[in-house]
This record gives C-alpha cells, structure tokens and sequence, in this order.
C-alpha cells in the first residue's frame, strides 16, 4: 500500500486550489486578507507571501481559511503588488498563485485657503473656507478658543465664524484640523486679521418702573439664557438658505444699529446685539431665511421671541413680538410669516430687535443682507 501512495504523490501534477480576499479601498497601517488554500492530493506542503516580487515570508497553513494581516510600515505610499503561493507535497512541488493589488496611503490631505488671507471685523461673520483633493472627515476650525465643524459646501468646506464684539483689533491664530477616510491627519496654521468697527456711541433707554423690576429678577434672567443659548446649539447640519437673507420688516425704520453703545436708565451700558426696526404695531414680521422653529414663546427682558436656526450654526431671533404665529418644530420659507410686531419685554415702543447669532456669536445683521456666504471662492 505505502509504494502505492508514493507513487501517486510523485505522479500529481495537479496544483493546489488558491482564493484570496484582499481590501478593495486605499490602505494605511495594514492589508487583511482572507486566505484559502487547498489540495485533495498529496496535500499542501507550503504558502508563501511575496510582496512586489521581492519580500517574501511564509505563512501558516490555513485550516479551512486564513485571515492574514499584512504590516505596511516598511511600504511607501502607492499601488503595491502581493502575491500569495500555494504548493503541493508532491514531488514535482506543484504551485499555484494568485495576486493582489493594494495602494498604499499614508500621507495626510492637502488643505488650501483661498488666496488672500483671512480678514474679520468686530461684530461681524468670517467665512473660513478651506478646499482638499480628497474626501475629509469631520474637519474642524479652532478659533478664539472656540471649535466649529466644516461643513461640505459648494464642493469645497466652509465654517462660518463670529467675530465678538468686544475682540481687541490685531491678529489671532487660526487652526483647521482634518483627516482623510483612512485617518491621516492634517493641520493647517495661519493668523486672522480682525479690524476695529467704528460702533455707534450714545442714547439713553429710559425704563418704566416694571421693566426696572424685570432687570432685577435673575431666576428669570437666567432662565431666558439658557433657553437661548440651547436655541443657539441647535447645530443643524443642513444649510437651509442660499444667498443673502431679507429684511424681516418690509418698509421698516431702522432705529438703533447693531453694535451701538447705549445707557440704560438704571446706568447699566451695553452694546446693542441685534438691530432695532420699527414700524407700526401688529406689522407683519417674516423669516429673513429658511429655517425650523427653534423656540417660540414669551421670556424675561425679550418678550414674546420667535428663534430660528438655518442650519451650520447661524440662528436669527425676532423679539418684542406683539404675537407670535409659529410654533417649535416648524419649518418656515424666507419671508414667511412668523408674527406680529409688538412692545413686549424691555421695550419702549413697537419695533423688533432682530438679532443674528452665528457659531454662539451675536453678529451684524446688515452684513447678511449683502452678502452671500453660501458661494465658493474656489474655481
């Protein structure tokens, strides 16, 4: 019997039978693959693992199928050929082979500002725009200690940021951070050039007796806050309007721009976070974007509010309504009605405070009236 079984062994030319399952995208820190090998006569005597025809290592014999992780540390970045053998016991050592493709990938995406620099204002929205050759993921920009995400839009990335107030002229830096699918990280530096806005100074609001009472009750200030700043965090993904936005007072007067320097009569000074527009009450007050309701209802210092959020972090509100025509969860078009111009909350006359808050940041209004923040500066 064994001379038999020899002589059988000696005579299979038959070569083993060889699948692989290799990655189909890009790679970075290793390649798995799914291994089967087999042979009925005389049975597998080797696998072997050569890479670009000249690293080569054996591997174990699979029992049924082998997941083999291949390390790419000593590869560089580019397509690479692995080619995996399979041979026999028999003594003509017969083989089969099977190859497989991987590109390697570990070089971080290359970002690009547009040309010219970063220029920002007090009071007013900087439009930071960034473009890659490839895919990012969850691209951030750091600024003033403050993290915004990226977002995908016009075939490049854009964060919309508010500039404070009250920030002092000069240059800030400014980080954007990125990955690619598989990873690989990306930072790009530069500096923000932010100019002093020549804010109006002067006017003194004077309050009644109620109002002066209203100023000094903190449980509802406070709640009227934190009501707002969640309104503010709303963080819609979805960019809901496109070009500028309209004026929600059609006709309307503007009485007090934003940023104005103003004395209360209880001697508190402030600067103006939003801008005043008024006309007679009961006028007609509309969405200046399309957005969804965020919060509608009556609060301390604002009266009856109306928030809505248009997506990417800019939010605009509309206070001192006399009433209020929407409720929270709705979506509005621009120029929809949203309610009534009034006199409630701390207010001296009908007129509406209408406010834009970008990236948590109160911001000029009127820049948004001009301008088109949802257009690529990239080709």
């Amino acid at each position: 019997m064994w001379p038999w079984l020899t002589a059988c062994a000696v005579l299979d030319r038959e070569p083993p039978e060889i699948e692989v399952q290799g990655p189909e995208t890009a790679v970075r820190q290793s390649a798995t693959f799914r291994i089967r090998a087999h042979d009925d006569r005389p049975g597998l005597a080797r696998l072997v693992m050569t890479v670009d025809g000249a690293r080569s290592e054996p591997l174990p014999l699979p029992d049924g199928e082998l997941e083999w992780v291949l390390g790419l540390e000593a590869l560089e970045d580019g397509l690479h050929t692995i080619t995996f053998t399979a041979i026999d016991s028999a003594w003509m050592g017969n083989a089969a082979s099977v190859k497989a493709s991987i590109q390697v990938d570990t070089t971080p995406p290359t970002l690009r500002l547009p040309p010219g620099g970063l220029l920002g204002a007090q009071g007013k929205t900087l439009a930071v725009w960034i473009k890659a050759g490839e895919p990012l993921v969850e691209p951030t920009v750091t600024f003033t200690d403050r993290t915004l995400p990226l977002f995908p839009v016009d075939g490049a990335h854009r964060a919309l940021l508010g500039i404070e107030i009250r920030q002092e002229p000069g240059q800030l830096p400014l980080t954007i951070r990125a990955r690619d699918r598989l990873g690989n990280e990306a930072r790009l530096e530069t500096m923000v050039d932010i100019l002093p806005t020549p804010f109006e100074i002067g006017g003194t609001i004077k309050l009644s007796k109620e109002q002066l009472e209203a100023r000094r009750d903190e449980p509802a200030k406070e709640k009227m806050r934190s009501e707002r700043d969640a309104a503010y965090a709303h963080d819609d993904p979805r960019q809901r309007w496109t070009g500028p936005m309209g004026l929600p007072v059609a006709y309307g007067t503007k009485t007090s721009p934003f940023g104005k320097y103003r004395t209360y009569s209880d001697g508190t000074r402030s600067y103006h976070s939003g801008m005043d527009l008024a006309k007679r009450d009961g006028a007609r007050i509309s969405a200046a974007a399309p957005g969804v309701v965020v919060l509608a209802h009556s609060q301390a210092i604002f009266g009856n509010v109306v928030i809505l959020d248009h997506g990417h972090g800019v939010t605009t509100s509309y206070n001192h309504l006399r009433a209020i025509a929407v409720e929270v969860g709705d979506e509005v078009e621009q120029g929809q009605r949203i309610g009534s111009m009034g006199s409630t909350g701390q207010s001296t006359g009908p007129h509406l405070h209408w406010g834009l808050v970008v990236g948590r940041v109160a911001v000029d209004p009127d820049q948004w009236l001009a301008e088109d923040f949802s257009t690529s500066p990239f080709p």
